[in-house]
């Protein structure tokens, strides 16, 4: 009895902190974090200080290792299913790390004109997460070889995305010297994109990385271009330099992928499936079809 009296009374308590903003969404998503890392420990360097989640599964001594730094949920499709399926096929250990659910973004409004109730960002998230989960089974990544942060929140700042995505990548780096790490362009129109790819460079200049590999997103080398907005935006940035394209070729190997990017348009509400990667980015998708091709540029 007592018990539960105190139950009511936190629930309550809980409610009006909401209702008078004292519990903002941020705070409340770092109460009930669904996978994240180790808090921080004061004795570390800065850029330590965020730990890793651990390895399900220690990669064969015997096999090249590979991280991919996978910034939203469907970029592991877009911009890696290339490159993944071919190290998959090499034999290499390949691991694959979502840095974000991705709640932020515009989808949400466009799903939720078809929905009723309509999804919070939280939802949102955890339905991006399933979709990726599925996308990258579909390619062949288990559970073992799968992490899942949950960066790049609302009402976040980019200095701390920064120092976050470079402890975090920094944490692999340290434990596995030799692997191989890949991910975005430093010149990615989507800061969120670019942020992992200049944690990546400035690791490999302070020679905390060996080797690594940077990737063209489909955005910025194909959809950008058909928005003056996007393409005004890329163009103070600059572009990557190209060094060499990669592409599939076998039909088995085209049928992965797109059974791959297929998971991101199922539409089954009752479910949960949203198709949220189709609604978010229709143009990505109809351009991976269309050529399956991913562009490799210097670092």
């Amino acid at each position: 009895m007592k018990k539960n009296i105190i139950l009511a009374t936190c629930s309550v308590l809980f409610i009006a902190l909401i209702a008078v903003g004292i519990l903002k969404p941020g705070i409340i998503r770092s109460l009930f974090p669904a996978e994240r890392s180790i808090p921080p420990t004061a004795s570390l360097p800065k850029e330590d200080r965020f730990h890793i989640l651990p390895l399900k599964k220690k990669p064969d001594p015997q096999k090249p290792v590979v991280f991919y730094f996978v910034p939203h949920a469907d970029d592991e499709v877009l911009t890696f299913g290339v490159p993944m399926i071919q190290d998959l096929k090499q034999n290499k250990e390949v691991y694959v790390v979502l840095m974000s659910h991705g709640d932020i973004t515009g989808a949400r409004a466009r799903i939720n004109k078809r929905i009723n109730p309509g999804l919070t960002p939280r939802q949102l998230g955890q339905a991006r997460v399933n979709e990726f989960i599925e996308a990258t089974n579909r390619m062949g990544i288990d559970n073992n070889h799968r992490l899942i942060y949950d960066l790049f929140v609302e009402g976040g700042d980019r200095k701390k995305d920064n120092e976050q995505v470079k402890a975090v990548v920094a944490a692999y780096a340290k434990e596995y010297p030799q692997a191989e790490f890949k991910s975005m362009s430093i010149f990615d129109v989507h800061p969120e994109h670019a942020i992992i790819g200049k944690a990546i460079q400035e690791l490999k200049n302070s020679n905390r990385i060996k080797s690594s590999q940077s990737f063209a997103s489909i955005n910025i080398m194909r959809t950008c271009k058909k928005s003056p907005r996007c393409s005004g935006r890329q163009q103070k940035i600059g572009m990557p330099t190209v060094e060499r394209k990669i592409q599939l070729t076998e039909p088995r190997d085209k049928h992965i992928l797109s059974n791959a990017a297929d998971a991101y348009r199922v539409w089954a509400p009752k479910k949960g499936w949203y198709s949220i990667g189709e609604i978010s980015v229709p143009g990505q998708f109809r351009e991976l079809k269309k050529d399956p091709t991913t562009i490799i540029v210097k670092e």
